[in-house]
């Protein structure tokens, strides 16, 4: 499945913003651990539909490099209808897109 990827990958820039909505607060330049494999959306819109409501949210987008995307719908893990990849756990510093109280 990764290797299927990053052939999917080949011509893509070396880094590739996505984004994911957590019922949780996040500042600019706070930094999150991320599971080894965690859904993201390659839009932000879409990740703006994660909520369930009652709480703060945030919408936050990392730079992630090419070779720590996992999979895709189009190569195993994903929903094509959510613009979703799975990437490699990690360390990444965000940056907050939209933070909110519903």
């Amino acid at each position: 499945m990764y290797d299927d990827t990053q052939k999917l990958l080949k011509d893509a820039p070396e880094k590739i913003w996505l984004y994911r909505g957590v019922e949780d607060t996040y500042d600019d330049g706070d930094t999150v651990q991320l599971q080894p494999l965690t859904s993201f959306s390659t839009n932000a819109e879409t990740s703006k539909k994660d909520f369930t409501g009652g709480g703060t949210a945030t919408v936050f987008g990392i730079e992630v490099p090419k070779d720590r995307i996992f999979s895709s719908p189009r190569t195993g893990n994903g929903c094509l209808s959510e613009s979703e990849v799975v990437i490699l756990g990690g360390h990444y510093d965000i940056v907050k897109i939209w933070g909110g109280q519903d």
